[in-house]
């Protein structure tokens, strides 16, 4: 089957490992950035493809091997995509099941017949270097399955993330290209037994301005508000304290979804408990987006992928964080050795 259109099959290890949520945050994400973006859902699913749809701004439709015969699926894929910019398809259950032990008509099937890369989310919960394993046996068992990439979902913390990037990334030779924190509280995708609950019988979007206010710590403050969301704040933060002048600043960054942040300084001259809730909230926020952070706090470090040193205006020293702590002749190595890392990162 000849498609001429960039696409992109999302695949699981099984059901419920959260190829749905980032289907739908892909989806959106790319028609946020103006393109026409066209979404399929593996197999006769009413339910995925509704959601699909929405987060696509555009109509979803099935593809299956099983249901469909080539030339269908062609048909399929040519009246949709006239003019997309991009093909968007979310496999179902796990990547290599099928109907029977062979895996006929499975997610990787059909990704074969599309000649389209699969990225794999990985639920690595209370899991770290087993991932790479299970990376390589999807590997072994169809080479053929062009496994462009990894991303991880309910990570733990930013060290646990780290442990599972660097053995997917070493030993399983693929790339990670994201990784998303375990999400506290209620499902945002809530499921029954037939699998998620449909769009129209959603919660409130009111609830998910909520929820984010309160996992940011600022619960107690929103609970004070006389009209709760409806609330009009003095202009110039007056009546906040400076932390949650910083936690509020934070809520519109996440409601916002930017894929680009850059932060100064984001927890200084704040007392020991409010400095807490913006490690908390910064964790967060540099998570599945690009983040540009300039601080002198040892933690926040630990969390970046890549770090520059700058001294008298220049750049001294520039590498992933893995490279330079391992590297013995490195200034970065030098300085965490003599504790210096206040005086460098202020």
């Amino acid at each position: 089957m000849r498609v001429k259109i960039p696409r992109l099959v999302i695949a699981g290890l099984a059901g419920d490992s959260g190829k749905t949520l980032v289907s739908l945050g892909l989806a959106r994400a790319l028609a946020e950035r103006g393109l026409k973006v066209r979404t399929f859902k593996k197999g006769p699913d009413y339910i995925d493809a509704a959601w699909l749809g929405m987060a696509a701004r555009s109509t979803c439709r099935n593809l299956d091997t099983f249901l469909m015969s080539d030339e269908a699926m062609a048909g399929a894929l040519a009246t949709a995509s006239t003019d997309a910019d991009i093909i968007l398809v979310e496999g179902n259950r796990g990547l290599f099941d099928g109907v029977d032990v062979e895996g006929s008509h499975s997610t990787a099937v059909l990704a074969r017949r599309l000649a389209a890369p699969v990225v794999l989310v990985l639920d690595v919960t209370k899991m770290t270097r087993t991932a790479a394993a299970l990376v390589l046996g999807c590997r072994a068992l169809d080479p053929e399955v062009d496994l462009a990439g990894v991303i991880l979902n309910r990570v733990g913390c930013g060290r646990h993330e780290n442990i599972v990037r660097e053995a997917v990334a070493g030993k399983a030779g693929t790339p990670v290209l994201g990784a998303i924190r375990r999400i506290r509280g209620d499902d945002p995708l809530p499921g029954r037994h037939l699998g998620l609950v449909t769009t129209a019988e959603h919660p409130d979007p009111d609830e998910t301005i909520e929820r984010v206010i309160q996992d940011l710590g600022l619960g107690e403050w929103f609970d004070s508000l006389s009209d709760g969301l409806d609330t009009e704040l003095d202009s110039g933060g007056g009546g906040l304290s400076a932390g949650e002048q910083q936690l509020l600043a934070f809520t519109r960054i996440f409601l916002k979804d930017p894929g680009l942040v850059i932060l100064d300084e984001a927890s200084s001259r704040l007392d020991p408990a409010t400095e807490h809730l913006i490690e908390q909230a910064v964790d967060k926020l540099v998570q599945n987006r690009t983040a540009i952070v300039i601080a002198h706090r040892l933690g926040t470090v630990q969390r970046a992928h890549e770090i520059m040193i700058l001294e008298n205006g220049h750049i001294h020293e520039y590498g992933t964080r893995l490279n330079l702590v391992g590297d013995p002749n490195s200034r970065f190595y030098s300085l965490l050795q003599t504790g210096m890392m206040e005086e460098v990162l202020a």
